[in-house]
């Protein structure tokens, strides 16, 4: 008989199990690199949401190394531009070759430049590590929340955060020329002064990608040791313009090619387009290539508007690259970079019923009958009447922000394509059979609200109360004929209080074992109860024999 209690005793300890929601995390999603941003964070203090986030502005998650057509950066946190290798890693306590190789040494490598050069004032920390243009655009990223994919094509994501700003970041005053631009010139060692502007002179306009990020580009053009720069700078995110060089100067952007033309660089990489060119951008920079074009009296077509890759240079570049949609960046050229949005609801997908707690996957399709691309982060999907308000349905590490439940499934629906929006939703807390709706339409960041509202209806079922254990001295309704009350049947206490089926979690994990009673948010005193009739039994069971 003794031989049971310690298994009995197991299960007692093991019946603790607290179901109380913990506060969710602003960073989520399926890749390696979350856990490690994570770790950063506790290492050193830098939130990881922060860490996540210029990893995607600088790399949008990609393991980048220097070529010769970029700045020399290194691994998922650009490490090399204006942070040495070198100096990140004996921060870090880590080899430089780790830190240039090895994401998660990469990541906490950064972390520790973070920490060094402005600890607890994440503002000031992103200036003094990548500049005034990566700050702005961290924060930016920062708060619309965002969600990019990793080199294994796993996904991360940023729910909108509300973090400290810190000080105001210093205001870069407005280009000389394109008046949507702003002006933040390149080093002059890096052009050569001239004096176009007569008809004929500025004849091609050519298109670039910059091989590395917006701010580190930028940053490049204006090291003395560079000796390469371009007219223009566009951001993949937001489209946002810097002229680095005049018109009238001869940028080195085309090796053999610069005197005849204007040079105009994209952020991303030429192996990551859909990481990178963004529909934000190809509107951005339709409408300076339309400007350029009409200022000089360039025609808008492919024997004056090409690829860095076509022109005819001393050079191997071969930029843009396949991916880059010329067939949808002539139309906007030759529509002033005018966007048209339109779309049509198509089918969908969500649970009828669902249980307080519970999260299940939903996702709404949509043909776009506009004349721009559909993307992860510049599309997405908005709760509506009213608008951008807080859904019941919000999972934190998985939406976009508490009102904007996902972007675009892939970053290249084009016009004509039908779209697909898919986001996890959680089931609200319901104390009684409760209907709700939740309806959605979709968001142009940038451009607005456009095509037709959705709405899911779910019936939600609150949690199923647990069964309570009967009273000390209750007896059960039936026993085993062959067996005497709350004997097994070789003589010991038995271990399983009930044979019914316990429910299950959300991930299948069941949340009444051996006996144990759990109610979500608190413990009950079972474990207590069930100690006690434990010794009671072991007590009379001693008793009996000392009287044979």
């Amino acid at each position: 008989m003794w031989k049971a209690v310690p298994v009995l005793l197991t299960c007692l300890v093991g019946c603790t199990v607290d179901l109380t929601p913990r506060k969710m995390e602003g960073l989520g999603g399926d890749s390696r690199l979350v856990p490690m941003f994570r770790q950063a964070e506790r290492e050193t203090g830098v939130p990881a949401e922060v860490l996540a986030t210029v990893a995607f502005t600088t790399t949008r998650l990609t393991m980048v190394r220097p070529d010769d057509h970029g700045p020399p950066i290194w691994g998922v946190m650009a490490l090399g531009g204006s942070v040495e290798v070198d100096q990140a890693a004996a921060l870090a306590g880590l080899a430089p070759d780790a830190v240039r190789l090895d994401p998660q040494a990469n990541i906490r490598a950064a972390a520790a430049v973070m920490r060094d050069r402005a600890p607890g004032d994440w503002a000031a920390a992103l200036v003094a590590y990548g500049g005034e243009d990566l700050a702005a655009e961290v924060r930016r990223h920062l708060g619309a929340g965002w969600r990019g994919v990793d080199d294994e094509g796993k996904g991360v994501t940023v729910t909108a955060q509300d973090l400290e700003r810190g000080q105001p970041l210093q205001a870069i005053a407005q280009a000389l020329g394109y008046s949507k631009a702003k002006w933040n010139p390149a080093y002059s060692g890096n052009y050569a002064n001239a004096s176009r502007g007569e008809p004929g002179t500025i004849r091609t306009i050519v298109i670039h990608t910059m091989q590395g990020s917006y701010g580190g580009s930028i940053s490049w053009f204006q090291n003395p040791t560079a000796n390469v720069s371009a007219h223009y700078m566009v951001r993949s995110s937001d489209g946002e313009i810097t002229q680095m060089v005049d018109h009238r100067d001869i940028a080195y952007h085309d090796a053999c090619f610069n005197t005849y033309s204007i040079g105009i660089e994209h952020e991303g990489y030429v192996t990551e387009p859909g990481k990178w060119y963004t529909e934000e951008m190809y509107m951005a920079s339709a409408r300076l290539t339309a400007w350029i074009a009409g200022a000089h009296g360039i025609p808008k077509d492919r024997a004056h508007i090409m690829g860095h890759g076509e022109t005819p240079d001393c050079s191997n570049h071969t930029d843009p690259g396949p991916g880059w949609n010329w067939k949808h960046y002539l139309e906007l050229v030759n529509g002033g970079g005018t966007p048209r949005l339109a779309a049509r609801a198509g089918k969908s997908s969500y649970p009828p019923t669902m249980v307080s707690g519970q999260n299940a996957t939903a996702w709404f399709e949509f043909v776009n009958d506009g004349n721009i691309l559909w993307g992860t982060n510049e599309t997405r999907l908005a709760t509506q009447d009213p608008a951008s308000h807080v859904s019941p349905f919000f999972v934190s590490g998985n939406w976009l922000s508490t009102s904007q439940a996902t972007g675009a499934d892939r970053s290249d629906y084009d016009p004509g394509d039908t779209g697909r929006f898919s986001f996890v939703i959680r089931a609200p807390h319901v104390t009684a059979r409760t209907t709700v709706e939740e309806t959605f339409q979709l968001y142009q960041q940038g451009n607005g609200w456009f095509g037709p509202k959705v709405t899911m209806t779910i019936t939600v079922d609150p949690v199923a109360a647990p069964q309570a254990l009967p009273a000390p001295d209750a007896r059960p309704a039936e026993r085993p004929a062959t067996l005497p009350p709350s004997r097994s049947e070789d003589g010991g206490i038995p271990l399983t209080a009930s044979a019914e089926e316990p429910p299950a979690d959300e991930a299948g994990q069941r949340l009444h074992a051996s006996g144990c009673s759990v109610t979500p948010g608190r413990e009950r005193p079972t474990a207590l109860i069930v100690v006690v009739l434990v010794f009671a039994a072991l007590r009379r069971r001693r008793q009996s024999t000392s009287h044979m």
